[in-house]
């Protein structure tokens, strides 16, 4: 699964448009919709733009890059809750 893919399914799942993702992480809409159009890549994506996109939709980075594969990511501690060493 793509990270526009994810994006896509946890918005969805959110009830929300992508406007709405776009005010709630301060990535600029065009982004948004070129992710989940699949337009964009996310190997093109700034870890910042990331961060704040898997922060909106309260997931880790990891579960939004596919570093976790499983659906318990979900429920996982959205990535500004994480410490960086």
């Amino acid at each position: 699964m793509t990270i526009g893919e994810r994006v896509t399914r946890l918005r969805m799942r959110r009830n929300m448009s992508q406007t709405e993702l776009a005010r709630a992480s301060g990535v600029p809409l065009s982004v948004i919709n070129m992710l989940e159009a699949g337009i964009r890549s996310g190997e093109n994506l700034r870890v910042e733009t990331a961060r704040k996109l898997a922060n909106a939709l309260s997931v880790t980075l990891d579960y939004l890059c596919g570093v976790h594969e499983d659906e318990e990511s979900l429920g996982a501690p959205a990535a500004e809750d994480l410490a960086l060493v």
